[in-house]
């Protein structure tokens, strides 16, 4: 892997940042810039530093339940202490009623907050957040969903930012990159990508296929909450 050439540091600066956070947010992303402050961050950072870790677990298209799998992607969760756990899924909590006006739908948060990280070499091969609504269609009456069925929105914090060059707080290449924003058979391969800046939250549709591109140096800091439908549907407490 190769860091970004001094031709390519202009992608981060603040105008093209700006630039590019607004195309998003036409594009039906939700965005909150300075969501949490620097010092947030960095503290959150420092805890999960010296928090116990474990391989990510995720679906890929070839399972049937979430289980890590080192071709679909390279990250590590963290386990932070319950209080900061608690003070980040208030801060979504909080959020919620600006998300339901944006999303234009009835939204709960019923799965735990996440804090993940992906150093050097971390990916997140292309996938969506949620299933088809014909599974909910078709399922039969009174059968146990599972949470990550119901899935609606997806939101990220960054805890660092992807720069030209690493340092603390700061990693190469990483970016979040999302398809089928721009409708049309010959654009709907085309991802855009979001640079992460620390402090940013990001939210979208669960449905919106989307990957993160591997991590060129540093580490890639994130806080991640998935976002359910408000429907009263019989729910399962884990993914199946």
């Amino acid at each position: 892997m190769s860091l970004p050439s001094s031709a390519a540091a202009d992608v981060y600066s603040d105008s093209a940042r700006k630039a590019s956070y607004g195309i998003l947010e036409k594009m039906g992303l939700f965005l909150a810039p300075q969501f949490l402050t620097p010092a947030e961050c960095a503290r959150l950072r420092g805890e999960i530093d010296s928090s116990p870790t474990r391989p990510t677990e995720a679906y890929s298209p070839s399972q049937a339940s979430p289980a890590p799998n080192a071709k679909f992607s390279s990250s590590l969760d963290h386990d932070i202490s319950p209080a900061s756990l608690e003070g980040l899924r208030n801060r979504f909590l909080a959020l919620i009623p600006r998300l339901e006006k944006h999303f234009g739908e009835k939204l709960e948060l019923r799965e735990p907050v996440g804090v993940r990280t992906y150093g050097p070499g971390g990916f997140l091969a292309a996938h969506t957040d949620c299933i088809n609504e014909r599974f909910l269609v078709n399922s039969p009456p009174g059968k146990e969903v599972p949470i990550s069925r119901l899935r609606k929105v997806s939101a990220v914090i960054y805890l660092s930012t992807e720069a030209h060059k690493p340092g603390p707080g700061r990693h190469c290449g990483g970016p979040l990159v999302f398809y089928g924003l721009i409708p049309g058979r010959k654009t709907r391969s085309l991802g855009l990508p979001l640079r992460a800046e620390a402090g940013l939250l990001a939210a979208f549709r669960a449905d919106v296929g989307h990957e993160v591109r591997p991590v060129l140096a540093g580490t890639r800091y994130t806080v991640t909450a998935f976002i359910s439908s408000g429907g009263s549907r019989r729910l399962r407490s884990s993914p199946a």
